[in-house]
């Protein structure tokens, strides 16, 4: 039996602690593997021909493909059995992942023994571990999956987490059933049997002796094994055989009454070993000898478990192969099924405890999946049943919140369909119970960080550990974890890092809820209540603010409505609000803007609300908003209200408005004459210089000479900046000369060659650019040049001088500086109307980071003038160096295209986004798209967004958060007002 063992799950026999976390699955993998070889023949030919396949150093995707029944599943187990390749046999056991992740930690990643917490709902988590295996690995790594068939009832409500995105030096190995969605396309398709040489002659040899004619197999070595065994019982001629695998299981089917077909399809809708008294129940017969007759026929397999109430036989089907043919004979019946597993479940649930039968505990997890695979008709009332908040608080006391998130999940999938509610419900309690179903055990993540220390990387391990660890939801068990990191580093002298992870468990321990944890939830508040505001739903919006515990940000919404309130002429109202602000310096600042524009609507209460005002700073910003008004007919008087200022800081502050506000109502001389009454030199200047921009004739000269004046007398610090601003004047005017010689007043080096350099922004706003180069040929100093190069590229990029702009920066110094200039500068060109001309420069932009930022901002661009093929270039997609870049990319492109009116194709793209994130924001935008005219699509596309970020809390929220005006526009303020009641119910 140990040669059928895949060596992969030897391997984990090292780790004791890692290898109990995922002990069920692995042995549960190991039965079937060492049954598939059991009764598989050698094909040494075909797993060498894998196995050259898998030694390809750049990897790739290998797709063995094959109908149930043709070698697939026992190819993979060979080739595991022979090689330390990870495996997992994810037909037989959807729930397996955990194993998978163990493996691929026990081979190549030891150093970190640890399990992420996110692993079993986050496809992120196992790209994230494969990325740092491959980094580290001295040989090429190759990955082996048996993907579940898409055409058998699922096991799961989605399909198995597998990489989406394989790295370079990693080989992954699919098998698969045809029509089986792919992740990417494949380096090499192996189809069985037409690529298997060998099964012709393994045919053959297992009908030795025997008068079946092997061609009647077509290919399918199980057909001919379950033939010849029927055969031995006298239930089939093998001179006349039927055609195939479906022949054989429907010639069966057809000698079956009722009452078996009935059995049949129970065990086809069974994820799992199905109880005996369960099948008896339904059936109203004892099954057993049934079922031991279809063991001989190897049908099934009966197996015995231990119970309180004595053995208890179980019932599966022997072959995955048969589930999906019985499923295609029952047809619709398997439905009814379904449904009456889900409500003999019900049934049972709803007995006292003390009444429970054995076949309970397979009844309540399997009840979700029954339900939702069940008649439509019934699946919302009994999915209700695992989606109430008593069936999570029993799971939490159970401490199964695992199980709780897949019941969640299952109604999650059936909810697709809406109503627009229970969908929301559904995503939030999936999302929720995701993060909250994480855990980490205490004394591995110890033992992990233990180990690091030991090896010499106590710095890096503890980063590794704390990593996982802050996955975790918040909560005492998370303090306990980190207090006993904090005492472990302790012990080590680690002295620093333990005061750090003592502290945040104290934090935790006191509050369980992190201030972050909060945050999430009450943005998504923020977001559905500037929807509800967006709609004129004042009372939805403050009703919404009121679940906002944090008071500052409870105030950035009640201001917006406030705002909104001021803005529709709803003063009194917009008081009322104002003065419920509780946080004490924006609700000051929200009564000051009301009593504002209660002075502008000439109404006597403004000035009384702000004579209330007790923040100086406040009060004096509505003084000089108010006198700024006054400029243009009564300048006096706003100099009077200026004047009434309290402190010289502010009196400088209104001065300045009050002096630009003159400027702009053409009272040259009342502005010249507020400037000069500024007292601080530097302010002064800076209002002086500002009306010689601002103004032209002798007021401008005049201002322009009291400037210099000014600075001239100066002294210090203070006198380099305005310098550099006086000599910047100047130039902007024309007067380059006296622009040059006011530089020469500062000292060589840095200050200097900052004064040159906004002279030299000047003279090119003047139209010299030439002028301009032979100013930056003189600066040496590299931050002043690049700063006065890129202020220099983008006004040329303004006037269309596209290749001196960018020629100009690429002569940068800094690296960074020039990649964040260049693509500054594409992303300006496409804005220009070139996008496709932005687009090629972006591609050669040379920080990733800053390509990624330029490409995804003019892709739409390019949407937007009927080039999304050049967007979609493959050759510009490779240019992204992540595969979060990518995605952000594909999900700009799909928000573009469903704005341009392009529903399909945006849906169409992305399907072909492998991110969650990226996926949810555009599939939310392609909902919003909808809304207005097809809810029903809308609702579709929104149920897609929801299920990408299903895998954790934060992703779920955030997508409802970018739904918030897709869900406005479907069920206006009360669909609002209910999504953020749903949330409070179930994240509080």
């Amino acid at each position: 039996m140990t040669n059928h063992l895949p060596q992969a799950f030897a391997a984990l026999e090292a780790f004791p602690a890692l290898h109990a976390e995922v002990a069920p699955a692995l042995q549960r993998q190991a039965a079937r593997a060492v049954a598939t070889l059991a009764h598989a023949l050698p094909r040494p030919e075909l797993l060498d021909h894998l196995h050259q396949a898998c030694s390809d150093p750049a990897g790739g995707l290998v797709v063995v493909e094959g109908a149930p029944g043709t070698g697939v599943t026992s190819l993979l187990v060979a080739l595991a059995a022979r090689y330390p390749f990870p495996l997992w046999l994810a037909d037989a056991d959807p729930q397996g992942l955990a194993a998978l992740y163990a493996q691929i930690i026990a081979l190549w990643r030891p150093g970190l023994p640890l399990i992420d917490p996110a692993a079993l709902t986050d496809p992120i988590a196992l790209e994230r571990l494969l990325t740092e295996a491959v980094a580290t690995a001295e040989q090429p790594l190759v990955l082996l999956i048996d993907l579940p068939n898409p055409h058998a009832p699922p096991a799961t409500p989605f399909p198995a987490l597998i990489p989406s995105e394989i790295p370079p030096g990693l080989t992954l190995v699919l098998g698969c059933v045809p029509g089986t969605p792919l992740p990417t396309q494949p380096r090499l398709r192996l189809a069985l049997p037409a690529d298997a040489p060998d099964t012709a002659t393994l045919a053959v040899q297992i009908v030795a002796d025997t008068d079946l004619d092997p061609r009647m197999a077509q290919g399918n070595l199980l057909y001919l094994r379950l033939m010849l065994r029927w055969h031995e019982a006298g239930l089939m001629d093998l001179h006349n055989p039927p055609l195939g695998l479906n022949g054989l299981l429907g010639h069966w089917w057809q000698g079956l009454d009722a009452s078996a077909q009935h059995v049949a399809a129970l065990l086809a809708a069974a994820a799992e070993p199905l109880p005996l008294p369960v099948i008896a129940e339904l059936v109203q017969n004892d099954p057993e000898p049934l079922l031991s007759a279809w063991e001989s026929l190897e049908l099934v397999d009966l197996t015995m478990q231990a119970s309180s109430e004595g053995p208890l036989f179980l019932a599966s089907l022997a072959h995955p192969a048969l589930s999906p043919l019985i499923a295609n004979l029952v047809g619709g019946d398997l439905h009814t099924a379904h449904g009456s597993l889900a409500a003999l479940a019900l049934h049972h649930l709803s007995r006292p405890t003390n009444q429970a039968t054995p076949g309970l505990r397979y009844l309540a997890r399997n009840l979700a999946r029954h339900a939702a695979l069940g008649p439509q008709a019934h699946r919302a009332t009994r999915l209700a049943q695992v989606t109430s908040r008593e069936w999570v608080r029993n799971h939490s006391r159970l401490a199964s919140l695992a199980d709780a998130q897949r019941d969640a999940t299952w109604e999650l999938r059936a909810a697709a369909d809406g109503p627009i509610l229970r969908l929301i419900r559904a995503a939030a309690l999936t999302g929720i119970l995701a993060t909250r179903a994480r855990s980490l055990d205490a004394d591995s993540a110890v033992a992990a960080l233990t180990h690091g220390i030991e090896q010499g990387s106590r710095d890096a391990a503890l980063k590794r550990v704390t990593e996982l660890v802050e996955r975790l939801p918040d909560g005492m068990d998370k303090a306990q974890i980190l207090r006993r990191l904090g005492e472990t580093c302790y012990a080590a002298r680690m002295r620093t890092s333990a005061m750090r992870l003592l502290s945040r468990a104290l934090d935790l321990e006191a509050n369980p809820t992190s201030p972050t944890w909060r945050e999430q939830r009450e943005q998504l508040f923020v977001a559905l209540a500037q929807a509800a505001l967006n709609l004129g739903a004042i009372t939805v919006a403050l009703q919404i603010a009121e679940r906002i515990e944090h008071l500052e940000r409870r105030a950035m919404v009640e201001t917006q409505v406030t705002r909104h309130l001021i803005a529709a002429g709803d003063l009194g109202q917009a008081r009322r609000v104002a003065y419920g602000v509780l946080h004490e310096s924006m609700g000051a600042w929200a009564r000051a803007e009301v009593g504002v524009a209660l002075a502008r609507a000439g109404d006597q209460r403004g000035s009384m609300i702000l004579e209330e005002i007790s923040l100086e700073t406040v009060r004096a910003w509505a003084e000089i908003e108010l006198a700024c008004d006054l400029a243009r007919h009564d300048d006096r008087a706003a100099l009077a209200r200026i004047e009434a200022l309290p402190s010289p800081g502010q009196r400088d502050r209104g001065l300045a408005r009050l002096a630009h506000a003159l400027a702009m109502a053409q009272k040259d001389g009342d502005a010249l004459a507020a400037a000069e009454q500024i007292s601080t030199v530097e302010s002064r200047v800076a209002a002086l210089l500002d009306l010689r921009v601002t103004l032209d004739g002798l007021v401008a000269m005049l201002a322009l000479e009291r400037a210099t004046n000014d600075i001239h007398r100066l002294t210090g610090d203070d006198r380099a900046p305005l310098l550099a601003a006086l000599a910047a004047a100047h130039a902007l005017i024309g007067r380059r000369e006296a622009a040059l010689k006011i530089t020469t007043q500062l000292p060589e080096g840095e200050e200097r060659d900052r004064a040159l350099a906004k002279v030299a922004v000047a003279i090119t706003q003047g139209g010299d650019y030439p002028a301009a180069q032979q100013i930056l040929a003189q600066l040496d100093d590299d931050d002043e040049r690049d700063w006065a190069k890129d202020e220099i590229a983008r006004i040329l990029a303004a006037t269309g001088c596209w290749e001196e702009s960018w020629l100009l920066v690429h002569s940068m110094s800094a690296d960074d500086q020039r990649s964040h200039s260049a693509a500054d500068l594409a992303i300006e060109r496409a804005r220009s109307g070139e996008p496709v001309a932005a687009l090629a420069q972006a591609g050669e932009i040379e920080m990733a980071s800053e390509r990624a930022r330029a490409m995804t901002l003019i892709a739409p661009l390019l949407v937007a003038a009927g080039q999304s093929q050049v967007a979609l270039d493959p050759a510009y997609i490779a240019r992204l160096a992540s595969s979060e870049a990518r995605g952000r990319y594909l999900a700009g492109i799909a928000i573009a295209l469903a704005e341009a009116g392009h529903l399909d194709a945006a849906a169409d793209l992305i399907r072909r986004i492998h991110r969650p994130a990226a996926r949810a924001r555009a599939g939310a935008a392609l909902a919003h798209t909808y809304a207005p005219s097809n809810p029903v699509q809308a609702v579709a596309a929104l149920a897609e967004a929801l299920q990408a970020t299903r895998g954790g809390r934060e992703e779920t929220l955030r997508t409802l958060e970018w739904a918030a005006p897709t869900l406005a526009l479907l069920g206006g303020s009360e669909l609002l007002a209910a999504t953020a009641a749903v949330v409070a119910e179930l994240d509080g």
